[in-house]
């Protein structure tokens, strides 16, 4: 046998370890594609019986009318806040550490500092009472059924809308104030109230399809 000969059947013997190794390889990887679509198709079989929500149609709101539309009345109410703007300028320092471990205890305090001012709970109690009633429109909108502020469901991360977050955002610190008032005035189930609504614990409450 030449050196040419024996260099052509090492290359076919290697050729086929390495086929070999392929197809085992392939085998391996329809195996473990039909044990893993079998083990998911199980598991959401289990998890249907169980009566869990499986699909984005199952915790999409209801595209409600515009009477019964929470978004949209409380989209309405936020125009109301932009002339509150200085609102924000006298907030007590709520969430704020006094030291590691421990909050300052606003309800506690007489007085605090925001940009070289001096500001306290009278202060904040005669901007609130501006448009004091907002609070209770903010509570009423929040018990309409309905909830459609644009985000579309389907669309997955390709075109995603998050919806007006800042506008929610600044209706739960309009909130947070009001609940701190009433704390400081021992009104607990109002506090409790406004609390409640400023939370994101509310939208899943609305009614789903």
């Amino acid at each position: 046998m030449t050196y040419k000969t024996l260099w052509r059947l090492r290359l076919k013997r290697l050729g086929i370890a390495a086929l070999s190794l392929l197809g085992v390889i392939v085998v391996f990887l329809l195996v473990e594609r039909v044990r893993g679509s079998l083990a998911f198709n199980r598991r959401i079989a289990e998890l249907k019986q169980r009566g869990e929500r499986l699909t984005v149609a199952d915790f999409e709101p209801v595209q409600a009318k515009a009477i019964e539309d929470a978004a949209a009345a409380l989209l309405e109410l936020s125009n109301r806040l932009a002339s509150a703007s200085s609102l924000w300028k006298i907030t007590p320092p709520a969430g704020r550490f006094a030291q590691p471990g421990k909050q300052v205890l606003v309800t506690r305090l007489g007085s605090w500092s925001s940009e070289k001012k001096t500001n306290s709970w009278p202060d904040l109690e005669l901007h609130l009472a501006e448009d004091k009633t907002l609070p209770e429109e903010i509570h009423a909108a929040l018990q309409h059924p309905g909830w459609n502020d644009g985000c579309e469901y389907h669309n997955g991360f390709i075109d995603f809308k998050i919806g007006p977050l800042v506008t929610w955002k600044s209706l739960s610190q309009r909130l947070a104030l009001a609940a701190l008032v009433a704390l400081r005035g021992n009104d607990m189930e109002t506090a409790v109230t406004r609390i409640e609504d400023a939370g994101p614990e509310r939208e899943p409450e609305l009614r789903r399809q």
